[in-house]
């Protein structure tokens, strides 16, 4: 009976937009409703309320946030909304409680926490109270393709009008650059505070690299002298997998041609990425890292980064890790997104083909690398030095103690 419903509204698009229309207006309502109601209950000052890609997981900036309060013993009451299907592999610690994004209990918690935290627009239609704090942390951080008001395309009115809704409910926005916070003030519609501390996520990334080279293989089974290269591709509008056309073969015959040791691939899908397309894009070519909980241990664990236009170039390139963009759609992809910077003024060789890319392994040098890395930070105004989660943890300290 299910199924054949399904079937039926894959064939009717117009009656299946509808109905997510219908109970996506709905939804709003209930949210915004039982908001109303809950805010009957006092808010509980010592509380704060988590919510990260959308209930997908433990991980981003709030997760070394909530590490860093758990290690000071604050007896801060942290609640973190999860969906369903990601809450038995999430590895939350014991003391954060774990309520059901989307469910009746986490819009009470909501409706009665301190502090919200989030990494996307805040994911709820509920009425904020005057005594609620919000912090956003955003999921990109630096990052080389336009978002938001930026972006040449791609934002209807709706989306912009909820995004400047939702920014001008915003306490603060934390930034890892100066480069970044300009883009908050600008393209995010937002005039309030940001706090230049650097992200909580990078903190890691100025720690030893071995801890997580070791747990990163006991993970995945594998040997401990064994390299690893990691492909991470940005989604793509509309679903397209086309542009994933990475010969991994050949990646790993030129690391091994570079660097010595014997190497394997792994590859990891933006949380945009349906799931199930894994297999169909890279036919047993590589180990799925897809669903690993923390992505920046995965590129402390990582020996080199193969990416597209994703963010997390600009992460691996601060554990100084061997950085590399493979991008066959670039010219496609400039025209719908658009760039911060000339793909020439990028610390990182840029390959079209397979063919490139191989060629900018095998020429690769460590000394040119890490040379062009400082002047590029230094031109965008980095401000990670390793301290970010005790700096906005100290001014989390002042909205719940």
């Amino acid at each position: 009976m299910i199924e054949s419903a399904k079937k039926f509204l894959l064939r009717a698009p117009a009656v299946y937009k509808l109905l997510k229309y219908c109970y996506t207006k709905i939804r709003h309502l209930y949210e915004y409703a039982f908001s109303i109601l809950f805010s009957i209950f006092p808010i509980a000052k010592n509380k704060i309320l988590i919510v990260s890609y959308r209930g997908k997981g433990y991980g981003d900036n709030a997760k070394y946030i909530v590490d860093e309060i758990l290690n000071r013993n604050l007896g801060i009451d942290v609640v973190w909304l999860l969906k369903r299907d990601f809450q038995d592999n999430a590895g939350l610690p014991d003391n954060v409680r774990v309520v059901e994004f989307g469910s009746l209990k986490g819009i009470y918690e909501i409706a009665t926490a301190r502090v919200w935290i989030d990494n996307n627009r805040f994911s709820f239609r509920v009425r904020k109270r005057t005594n609620q704090y919000y912090i956003q942390t955003w999921h990109g951080g630096l990052g080389l393709k336009k978002i938001e008001g930026d972006a040449p395309y791609g934002l209807n009115k709706k989306y912009i009008k909820f995004a400047k809704q939702d920014s001008q409910s915003t306490d603060l926005f934390i930034s890892n650059t100066k480069f970044l916070t300009q883009i908050y003030r600008r393209a995010f519609w937002y005039d309030g505070e940001v706090l230049e501390s650097g992200y909580p996520k990078n903190d890691i990334l100025f720690t030893d690299k071995s801890l997580y080279r070791k747990k990163i293989r006991e993970h995945y089974l594998l040997d401990d002298n064994v390299r690893l290269v990691l492909y991470a591709p940005t989604f793509r509008d509309g679903h397209k997998l086309d542009a994933y056309n990475i010969d991994l073969q050949s990646c790993l015959k030129s690391l091994k041609k570079k660097f010595g040791n014997d190497w394997v691939a792994m590859a990891r899908l933006h949380p945009n990425i349906k799931k199930d397309s894994f297999n169909q894009i890279f036919n047993n070519q590589a180990i799925n890292a897809t669903d690993y909980p923390d992505m920046q241990e995965l590129v402390m664990g990582i020996d080199v980064l193969i990416t597209d236009y994703s963010s997390c170039m600009f992460d691996s390139a601060l554990a100084k890790t061997p950085t590399f963009i493979y991008a066959s759609d670039v010219n496609e992809y400039m025209d719908d997104r658009g760039f911060y910077f000339k793909l020439d003024e990028m610390p990182f060789s840029v390959a079209l083909t397979n063919e490139e890319l191989a060629c900018n392994i095998e020429q690769f040098e460590q000394e040119g690398y890490e040379s062009s890395l400082t002047s590029f930070y230094s031109r965008v105004g980095l401000y990670d030095e390793g301290n970010a989660s005790q700096i906005v943890v100290n001014k989390v300290i002042k909205m719940v103690v």
